[in-house]
């Protein structure tokens, strides 16, 4: 996957790549450390700046995470400030969205 900011096929190559990975979850076991793993090797990849490389790794850690079976979205937002599957599900999809923009 080539990450130049104008070539339409790759991002459509990132998309695929994304769907086909994304697929690779179900059934998974979600853990923390898995996620936070990922995480860091999304964080790796923004630094050396392969940046399909960290979406891709932070949507590992996104489906790895038990951020989104745990938080409980019924609560306000004032009350979901402090928990921490919340912000650590925040982290990622900002993350990611970073990474996204650079591509």
């Amino acid at each position: 996957i080539t990450t130049d900011p104008g070539d339409r096929a790759s991002l459509s190559g990132l998309l695929e790549a994304l769907v086909e990975f994304g697929e690779g979850f179900v059934g998974r076991t979600a853990g923390d450390s898995g996620a936070s793993k990922a995480k860091e090797a999304g964080n790796i990849a923004i630094g050396n700046g392969s940046f399909a490389m960290a979406v891709l790794r932070y949507t590992e850690a996104i489906g790895l995470s038990e951020a989104g079976l745990r938080a409980d979205f019924s609560k306000p937002p004032s009350a979901q400030k402090n928990d921490e599957h919340v912000v650590f599900s925040s982290v990622l999809y900002s993350n990611r969205s970073a990474a996204f923009m650079q591509l």
